[in-house]
């Protein structure tokens, strides 16, 4: 491997062509001056592995490349896995499968290779084979904790949840000083409602590195759970020290503020994280609970369409632009956004999907469709049966008489009154009746008239008295990356 200081001249040469931006155009260039310089193939593939370890993708992959065309067999492996993985960070993903299966097929016994090409395959929804990769790697080697903790991450994620725990101890037994995978075990524990274990193993990860912010963030999230708020709040605290610019952290603290009704900072953190990822949908849901909560329903309706524009037909978002619209008077435009969120609800939780039934139903009292309104009450109940709200308005409904439009009968007693009415001015204007007697008999028939004619609208001022219970969604919490996913680079 070169020294220091040639390593460094060298880079120095090549960083004009990498700041280009054109890594392909730099391969050649970077293996004529690796030759003008007498550093040979091994060692560039060294270099290449340094720089991807420390983030610096484009040389490691302009360096693997370079490699690879002057190395063979195993070595030459080793340096298509680090291009691939390199490619992969540059968002190449047609090159980083190309070169993930050279390696393969240079090694069938590549571990690194077949552990990132199981990554790449999982992140494009390909699980089953992402799952025979990760099986063919703990076959070729059963001691590579790596491979262990990132099947245990796609079984989790396929909801095999013991099936994970499982894995992650085994990476565990390997071995018991690695940080990632404490706190990998901590989600899983977390997730099997085991969390005083959960509790154990976070701490573990925090005592190893304590510099690992994500831990911090996603320990906070679970003493929160266990009502201990003024730990949860300085872990909150740790997490954005260690990384100011985590908006997972951002958001979560400022769920924490909201719910301790301390608006203005919640506030300010949910800005932040919008600020670091604009395109963070659940901050922007988040805020729009708290504008509409302190009344500023035009800004709350701007952030939850914004949410909308980075999660199209998102269901909890149009729940809550339903929430919005109804506050602001528009029912039939929130009654159409709740019955596209019930369209897209196929992956809600059933008490989310209980609130949105039940608030759908709220709006239809309102504009006195009582019987649509039950319905959605019922709906409400059967996914929830502890939805009180669902359950209280079912029994409000019960006291409301359903109200008729005018009836047949109405309008014919209406046109006999008019008649008499008609006969009773004809009477007195050709037989000159008393005119006291015409305008006591004129006066009954009017007042009759008048009452026949209001008397569901006198009916419905009386049930307008009644009110309705709608269902309160609040935030969303985000975890921090479940179960992390390293992707090896290789040195010879």
């Amino acid at each position: 491997m070169p020294d220091n200081n040639k390593t460094e001249e060298f880079l120095k040469k090549l960083a004009p062509c990498i700041e280009r931006g054109e890594p392909e155009a730099c391969v050649d260039e970077a293996a004529q001056i690796a030759e003008e310089m007498g550093i040979g193939a091994e060692e560039l593939l060294n270099i290449s592995g340094e720089r991807g370890l420390d983030g610096k993708h484009d040389y490691a992959y302009v360096l693997a490349l370079a490699a690879a065309n002057n190395l063979e067999g195993e070595v030459k492996s080793f340096a298509y896995t680090n291009a691939g993985s390199a490619a992969k960070f540059l968002g190449k993903m047609i090159d980083c499968e190309d070169y993930y299966k050279k390696a393969i097929e240079l090694d069938t016994r590549n571990v690194s290779a077949i552990n990132n090409y199981a990554v790449m395959l999982e992140e494009l929804n390909q699980n089953e084979d992402a799952e025979e990769n990760y099986k063919k790697a703990i076959e070729i080697n059963p001691k590579d904790e790596l491979v262990h903790n990132n099947y245990a991450a796609l079984l989790a994620k396929l909801n095999r949840k013991e099936e994970a725990r499982k894995h992650i101890e085994k990476a565990l037994e390997i071995n018991p000083k690695n940080a990632q995978t404490h706190y990998n075990y901590a989600i899983s524990l977390k997730e099997l409602e085991k969390k005083n274990e959960a509790e154990l193993h976070y701490k573990k990860a925090i005592e190893i590195n304590p510099k690992y912010g994500d831990a911090y963030n996603n320990y906070a999230m679970l003493l929160e759970e266990l009502n201990r708020i003024d730990e949860a709040e300085e872990h909150y605290k740790k997490a954005i020290e260690i990384n100011p610019k985590d908006e997972l952290a951002h958001n979560n603290y400022a769920n924490l503020l909201l719910e301790l009704n301390r608006k203005d900072e919640a506030e300010k953190h949910y800005k932040k994280a919008i600020e670091i990822n604009p395109k963070f949908g659940v901050a922007h849901y988040n805020y729009a609970h708290l504008l509409r909560g302190n009344a500023h329903f035009y800004d709350a309706e701007k952030e939850i369409r914004e949410a909308l524009q980075i999660v199209p037909k998102n269901p909890y978002a149009l729940g809550r632009l339903g929430d919005i619209l109804v506050d602001e008077g528009y029912l039939k435009d929130a009654i159409k956004e709740y019955k596209t969120a019930l369209e897209n609800s196929s992956l809600m939780i059933p008490s989310s999907l209980s609130n949105i039934h039940n608030n759908l139903g709220c709006a239809y009292t309102q504009l006195k469709q009582y019987t649509k309104a039950e319905t959605e009450f019922q709906k409400a109940r059967t996914l929830d049966p502890m939805n009180i709200r669902a359950i209280r308005n079912i029994r409000i409904l019960g006291k409301v008489e359903a109200l008729p439009e005018i009836s047949k009968i109405q309008i014919y007693l209406s046109i006999v009154i008019i008649s008499l009415l008609i006969v009773s001015f004809y009477l007195f204007w050709i037989y000159r009746f008393s005119e006291i007697i015409y305008v006591a008999h004129s006066i009954i028939l009017i007042v009759l008239l008048i009452f026949i004619l209001l008397y569901n609208q006198l009916a419905k001022v009386k049930i307008g008295t009644i009110e309705f219970e709608k269902s309160i969604e609040g935030t969303m919490e985000t975890k921090s990356q479940p179960i992390s996913k390293v992707l090896e680079f290789e040195r010879s």
